[in-house]
């Protein structure tokens, strides 16, 4: 189904266009790293986590591991050319090449689950820098490649047994992996090493892939929370043309499964609302939809993203509103970036990073100078600047 703009306010609403300024900026960040905080924390977080015992396997299986490389050939118009290598470690060999429209599922098309996810969303054509974005929020640029392994076929069918209590020798270099994979310096691996208590230290030679698997995911999400807690953004105007064109963001027309599909109001940027959840639903339906003082609303595209650092990952906003409010008398137009979730508590969400990409944005959009907050569709007061944010607006509410 499509769904199609409302010109309106594409075109001649200056609330829109206003909003869209604030974010064409240049946006950098900088990070104060407490190494001996890091490190105290890396040292509780390995301490107190629980090691699984070593596994023996006591019945053989085929171990297969599969190799995906996605390469995009050509851009022509709406139609993109992609190449699909598979290959896995018993010299399976697979190359697909073909053309594909907006819309079209690379996991059904294929036939092949691990693909899935990589449903083209966006096809962009602008020279070199054309490019496909896909629904898992990938892009790929013409002429680059991406790759991923499988998970399926990963899992031998043996029988795993834990180990007997032996002692095993340590075949690989620990710091070498832990700094390849966390991007931290040798010397402050070996200090938080060094600071484990006697006993997990031991426990590199119970179960030393365990132990190494322990020591670096434990200090990859220490890295991480310490970064979305430091971290600060700094906003400038730009000094060559942005980056983004709304044409491409934007387009008269969009099209997404039916089922993806609600009905919007006159102050929906298209005439239909893509949704992901029965929260974004309800959101639109109850609180968008019927308010009267919503001058625009639209959800970002997911072409659209804030370059957060890698081991955060980079974010892409759910909600842009303007919405009247009085004040003094007469009215103010709010700016508004609405994240929707189950509930409110960043430290409550579901995953870790998703609480350390909401720490960040609440730093960038108040550096921004636009109210950020999470909301569900519960909320009756969702349009309410957040007390704790230190963003000052409110302009005449001029279209």
């Amino acid at each position: 189904a499509k769904a199609r703009r409302n010109d309106r306010i594409f075109n001649r609403t200056q609330a829109f266009r206003d909003f869209w300024a604030k974010l064409q900026k240049r946006i950098t960040y900088d990070i104060s790293l407490d190494t001996n905080t890091l490190v105290k924390n890396c040292i509780k977080r390995i301490n107190n986590r629980s090691l699984p015992g070593a596994v023996l396997v006591v019945e053989k299986g085929t171990f297969v591991v599969t190799d995906y490389t996605l390469e995009l050939l050509a851009v022509s118009g709406e139609t993109c050319e992609l190449a699909i290598l598979k290959q896995d470690t018993l010299r399976n060999r697979t190359t697909i090449e073909r053309t594909y429209k907006k819309g079209d599922d690379l996991e059904r098309l294929a036939g092949d689950s691990c693909l899935r996810g990589y449903k083209i969303v966006e096809i962009l054509e602008a020279g070199n820098a054309s490019h496909v974005v896909f629904g898992n929020g990938q892009t790929l640029v013409l002429g680059q490649r991406l790759r991923f392994q499988s998970e399926s076929g990963q899992k031998p069918t043996e029988r795993a047994v834990l180990a007997p209590q032996e002692k095993y020798a340590l075949t690989f270099n620990l710091l070498d992996r832990a700094a390849r994979e966390t991007g931290l310096t040798r010397p402050t691996l070996l200090r938080i090493f060094q600071g484990l208590n006697d006993r997990r230290k031991e426990a590199i030679f119970d179960n030393p892939e365990g132990f190494a698997s322990l020591f670096i995911t434990e200090i990859s999400n220490a890295l991480a929370d310490h970064i979305a807690e430091r971290i600060r953004f700094q906003v400038a105007p730009l000094t060559t043309q942005w980056g983004y064109d709304l044409e491409d963001l934007f387009p008269p027309e969009k099209e997404f499964p039916q089922k993806e599909l609600v009905s919007g109001s006159d102050a929906s940027l298209y005439d239909q609302v893509q949704i992901d959840s029965e929260v974004e639903k309800n959101f639109v339906e109850a609180r968008l939809n019927p308010d009267q003082e919503v001058v625009f609303y639209f959800k970002f595209p997911p072409a659209f993203k804030f370059d957060f650092p890698r081991v955060i990952g980079n974010y892409n906003p759910d909600w842009g509103i303007a919405r009247y409010i009085p004040r003094d008398g007469g009215k103010v137009i709010l700016e508004l970036v609405r994240e929707t979730k189950g509930q409110v508590d960043p430290a409550k969400l579901q995953f870790a990073h998703e609480t350390r990409k909401v720490k960040c944005a609440q730093k960038l959009f108040e550096a921004l100078g636009i109210d950020y907050r999470i909301v569900t569709d519960q909320m009756a007061d969702w349009w309410r600047p957040d007390p704790s944010a230190g963003v000052q607006q409110g302009k005449p509410g001029t279209l």
